[in-house]
């Protein structure tokens, strides 16, 4: 008895030069004139497509003046190619960035190869050309992030729905990056395929490290983190019997702020290692602190101790601050 094979859940159309989609396409790509374009494909997926479209009217639901602020844009990738085909951009292909934890596009195909792990698997890069719904999106000002997002910002003045923003934008390292942190707000339209010589490597190496993937300097500020987090235990009574005027200082060196979590700093580099922290936990004690100004017996035992001891490392250890971007409020 023969078992029926289950049908494929997506169609993959090969574009040939000459149609409209394959040459607006290419056009794109000769503005940079870098990236040599060896197959276009456009992916048809009715699963993805239903939940996109399903997005689409939630959000015009809840939200009745929404603005749908719908743009084509790019994202660069080393995930298989059938994965990406049978699923679209799930919530595993998420990654650290400027931005926080979400999905990164850009508005160029070169500059998405800036925000990408393309450096780590050239072989295996491919270039998606995809819808994402913007909708109300944060603006940040030119330099500034805010690597401690999970969701986009609230807004900051709202008095019925929506509160929150739907997306953020921003240019932190000299150009723009759009951030969705919904799989749902993306449906991946054309599957480019590139051919990556010596000449694009070479270009990726010689970027800026501002301009290059933030999860390389994760990885750089990371390693430095935990041991700065060890020579904060070691001089961790210092923290304790401080003033609270000297733990609030202290908490301001580390890169805990009134404002928020400062880029670059020993706060952000803990935060990137981790993760993300309960309330309760030292460090959503030490950003409490540092917001309120109030030290209070937990946030001795906890912050105060941790991390002002920390800092005090952190002061000798650095004579200035890689990066004095501080978000949220004073960016706005």
């Amino acid at each position: 008895m023969s078992t029926a094979t289950p049908p494929t859940p997506y169609v993959l159309v090969q574009l040939q030069s000459g149609e409209p989609e394959y040459d607006i396409i290419s056009q794109e790509f000769a503005k940079d004139n870098t990236i040599k374009v060896t197959k276009i494909e456009r992916l048809e997926n009715t699963r993805v497509s239903d939940s996109f479209m399903s997005q689409l009217l939630e959000l015009s639901y809840k939200k009745p003046d929404f603005m749908i602020n719908m743009r084509r844009l790019y994202n660069c990738t080393c995930i298989e190619k059938s994965r990406i085909c049978e699923e679209g951009l799930d919530q595993t292909m998420s990654r650290a960035g400027d931005f926080g934890i979400g999905f990164y596009f850009s508005d160029s195909p070169i500059r998405c190869l800036r925000c990408s792990e393309f450096e780590s698997h050239p072989e295996r890069a491919v270039i998606l050309r995809c819808i994402v719904i913007l909708g109300q999106s944060k603006i940040y000002k030119p330099g500034c992030c805010n690597p401690s997002l999970t969701k986009p910002p609230e807004i900051k003045s709202f008095s019925t729905l929506p509160r929150y923003h739907d997306s953020v934008m921003g240019s932190p390292s000299g150009f723009n990056q759009y951030v969705v942190y919904e799989s749902r707000l993306v449906k991946v339209e054309h599957i480019i395929t590139i051919e990556v010589d010596e000449e694009i490597k070479e270009l990726i190496q010689s970027m800026p490290k501002a301009d290059r993937s933030i999860q390389a300097g994760q990885k750089r500020s990371n390693s430095k983190a935990w041991k700065y987090v060890a020579v904060g235990v070691v001089a961790g009574a210092v923290g304790f019997v401080a003033t609270p005027h000297i733990v609030v200082s202290a908490l301001g060196t580390v890169g805990f702020t009134s404002a928020g979590v400062a880029a670059g700093s020993f706060a952000a580099a803990v935060q990137a290692t981790i993760g993300n922290f309960a309330a309760g936990s030292a460090f959503a004690m030490a950003q409490s602190t540092a917001a309120t100004g109030v030290v209070s017996v937990g946030t001795r035992l906890a912050g105060g101790t941790i991390f002002g001891a920390a800092s005090m490392a952190l002061m000798k250890l650095f004579k200035k601050k890689a990066h004095n971007h501080v978000f949220d409020k004073k960016n706005e």
